[in-house]
């Protein structure tokens, strides 16, 4: 399993079988070789989880285009800090810039709060998407707890804007709440968004919002979560 550490160094996890007393050799060379092989290409590769067979889930968000993920509130924001790091990290050529909103203070390094900080952040980023500037770089915006833009009709406006809009000039959204209503997850937001994630959810209802589908109800690890795109439901866990 390849995952990126707080200090931006590449953690690669061995695990054996228990009970397992046989000598085992790993060909490190040979794991790096398929993991730059696999990212080879993509423009802003991520990590998102790991499969059953603890293969790591690297995709292409400039490829799925952004990111909508709901539930669990601690599950989430690990999830959110391994898709900041590894997008500041596995990226082969130039830089990912990466900003991160968060309104409820969950996550480190985040960089605005209050209701006028992201109104200004949100402001900045419709200038920029009207200007068509860009610097050919990706540039990574990281939302969590968006439930409390979606509440502000200003604020909501320009955060639908950015999702409409912000994708062709290299600008992703992944957006994450523990909170799942059709008020949060709209219908004019989740046409964005064609890859989601959903975490265990109560009730078959939450688990349609976010993925349309009734897998996230049957979840039994807090750590597995419901991975679609495309309408294709994957399970894979933290």
């Amino acid at each position: 399993t390849v995952s990126v550490n707080e200090d931006g160094s590449i953690l690669v996890r061995i695990e054996c079988p228990k009970g397992d007393d046989k000598l085992h050799t790993i060909d490190l060379k040979r794991e790096f070789h398929i993991l730059a092989t696999e990212i080879e290409g993509m423009v802003l590769p991520i990590i998102v989880g790991v499969y059953d067979n603890l293969k790591t889930n690297i995709v292409d968000l400039a490829r799925i285009g952004g990111l909508l993920i709901g539930g669990s509130q601690a599950d989430k924001c690990e999830l959110l800090s391994s898709i900041a790091l590894s997008a500041r990290k596995l990226r082969v050529k130039g830089c990912a810039s990466c900003m991160i909103i968060d309104p409820n203070r969950n996550l480190q390094q985040s960089y605005a709060h209050t209701n006028h900080e992201i109104d200004g952040m949100l402001q900045y980023i419709c200038e920029v998407i009207d200007k068509e500037e860009s610097d050919y770089n990706p540039y990574l915006i990281i939302i969590d707890d968006f439930d409390c833009i979606m509440h502000d009709e200003q604020l909501a406006n320009k955060l639908l804007y950015i999702a409409e809009r912000g994708q062709r000039i290299g600008i992703y959204l992944v957006l994450a709440s523990n909170k799942v209503n059709y008020e949060v997850f709209t219908g004019r937001l989740k046409a964005n968004f064609p890859a989601r994630i959903s975490f265990h959810q109560p009730t078959e209802v939450e688990s349609r919002i976010i993925l349309d589908d009734t897998y996230a109800h049957y979840l039994t690890q807090h750590n597995e979560f419901c991975y679609s795109y495309d309408s294709i439901v994957t399970i894979l866990q933290i």
